[in-house]
């Protein structure tokens, strides 16, 4: 019996080795794949969508459990998509299967999902509530703040401190004169100067999914929109209105807002930018063309907004945004308020593509976050006073 026993289990071991792929193979597979999904979505064929889907998430699972840990966005997403190609295609059970595999993998877009039509042939099925419950406890990002946002104090002695390029710099001087931001930012207070800056690169740096393929400043990314007719990223786009406003003296940074999820590749990133009249942080997103302020109207600081949301506190957005509050606030930059980082230094082409500049990045983390500091150049803190410390 022992050595049957042994033998079973020397099978099932090989068996395991076996059934496993590694990242590379897995690339490689799936990029064949992907051609056949985007070929049969294209003419509305979805029972071969939904089996070149399910091929995909046959080879998912064969990775081994750190290398899915990482890729945690491509199982609840790829679940969901091969639950939409089986509703489709007539198939209610199986897509069920596949919607209940996204949920439990931490699908977290509940407002979609009450609205997408390729689900509508499972909505009356008796399963689609109870899954769609999990879905919305997923999308609860006011929760996970609440739940897992806090912060301490630490001794970060030892950590860079935060710098702010002078309006002298030479090069800072070059993109004043060449945007004529004296112009723009017009005459009048500090606070419509801010405005009138974000307003302005808003309406002139299109936003879109490129990275551009230039120098990280100002003046390249703009030109590089112009030419090109591609919109750029947020990030791009935050670069160019951080070094506007070093070029007028207003001291800013660029916040990279980040979700717990640290397979979620889908973040934002926007501006935190001092108002010396009001001797604090303020909230500025170039893309969304927008700023938020509390019921008595005054602007706060992504740290209030992150807060306020935590205690359900009311918030408005500022007449410029277009945006739906609860959509653009209470979902999406809930979700990447989690965590946040910038680079130590604000000044021009800090984060060249060409050039080695040495930035030492910064995160700050809640207490209790798996991310720790590493050699000289990337430092975390759950010490929110040192993240946001004034200039």
């Amino acid at each position: 019996m022992r050595k049957v026993i042994g033998v079973i289990l020397v099978l099932c071991s090989v068996v395991s080795v076996s059934a496993q792929i590694t990242t590379d193979e897995y690339s490689e597979k799936v990029t064949k794949l992907d051609k056949h999904i985007a070929k049969f979505r294209q003419i509305n064929n979805y029972d071969s969508t939904a089996y070149y889907l399910s091929e995909k998430m046959r080879l998912f699972e064969m990775l081994p459990q750190i290398d899915k840990a990482r890729q945690k966005s491509n199982k609840f997403f790829g679940y969901y998509s091969l639950a939409c190609a089986y509703a489709l295609a007539g198939k209610k059970s199986q897509s069920l299967d596949a919607l209940e595999k996204s949920a439990n993998a931490g699908l977290k877009i509940y407002k979609h999902v009450l609205s997408d039509s390729d689900l509508d042939n499972i909505r009356n099925e008796k399963r689609f509530p109870s899954i769609l419950k999990i879905i919305k406890e997923n999308s609860d990002f006011i929760k996970v703040l609440r739940e897992g946002g806090k912060y301490t104090n630490e001794n970060t002695q030892d950590y860079p401190k935060f710098s702010y390029a002078q309006p002298d710099d030479y090069r800072l001087k070059e993109v004043k004169k060449y945007f004529n931001l004296d112009s723009i930012a017009g005459n009048k207070d500090e606070i419509s100067k801010i405005i009138n800056l974000m307003v302005w690169v808003n309406k002139e740096v299109k936003h879109g999914p490129n990275w551009p393929f230039c120098e990280i400043d100002a003046v390249d990314i703009y030109n590089y929109h112009k030419v090109s007719g591609n919109g750029v990223n947020c990030r791009a786009i935050a670069t160019v209105l951080n070094e506007c406003y070093l070029a007028m003296g207003i001291k800013s940074r660029i916040i990279g807002c980040l979700p717990e999820d640290k397979s979620d590749n889908e973040s934002h990133v926007i501006n935190c930018v001092y108002a010396e009249s009001l001797n604090k942080w303020l909230w500025i997103d170039p893309t969304n063309n927008a700023f938020v302020m509390d019921e008595n109207n005054n602007m706060l600081s992504i740290a209030e907004v992150r807060e306020r949301l935590i205690n359900n506190k009311k918030m408005k957005l500022g007449d410029t945004c277009k945006r739906n509050i609860e959509e653009y606030l209470y979902e999406y930059m809930a979700k990447n308020l989690f965590r946040f980082h910038a680079c130590a230094k604000a000044g021009f082409n800090v984060e060249s593509a060409y050039r080695n500049t040495n930035k030492m990045q910064i995160q700050l983390v809640p207490l209790g976050y798996d991310m720790k500091s590493h050699g000289k150049t990337f430092y975390a803190t759950s010490d929110d006073a040192y993240f946001w410390q004034l200039p």
